[in-house]
């Protein structure tokens, strides 16, 4: 079994706990604010669309793996704080970097990690060997 592990674990906290914690408190803060000020009322529907764009963030944030595993008959895995997910090699549709984030899209969804893990370099050429489909954008 190969394993890859996060780089920053520090980076990785922050994405996972403090900012979702953030966006949840200030998202609360908002709709409290404009809930309360008679003269902010049309605020308030912006307010709840904007706190439900941030919490679909903060679950794709709280959903990030910290690390890759690959198992010796060739199943991936991708375990965080608060999901696992386990895909086929097969299974990769695609690998984009963007940023700091790398999206890996499969059969069944996608999974957003960020671009700092030790040996990535290893993984992707790895699954590029045995899913010569897969397309690669950016790593």
């Amino acid at each position: 079994m190969r394993q890859y592990r996060i780089q920053s674990t520090a980076l990785y906290r922050l994405f996972v706990a403090a900012v979702p914690i953030f966006s949840v408190a200030a998202g609360g803060f908002v709709i409290w604010t404009a809930a309360t000020e008679p003269e902010l009322g049309p605020l308030v529907w912006f307010a709840v669309a904007w706190f439900a764009f941030m919490l679909y963030g903060c679950y794709q944030m709280v959903t990030m793996p910290h690390t890759i595993e690959v198992t010796d008959a060739g199943m991936i895995r991708f375990g965080g704080t608060f999901k696992t997910t386990v895909v086929a090699p097969l299974g990769v549709v695609s690998v984009k970097a963007s940023g700091a984030f790398v999206q890996l899209k499969h059969a069944k969804g996608k999974i957003v990690m960020l671009h700092q893990f030790t040996g990535f370099h290893e993984f992707v050429t790895e699954l590029k060997q045995r899913n010569g489909s897969v397309r690669l954008r950016g790593v």
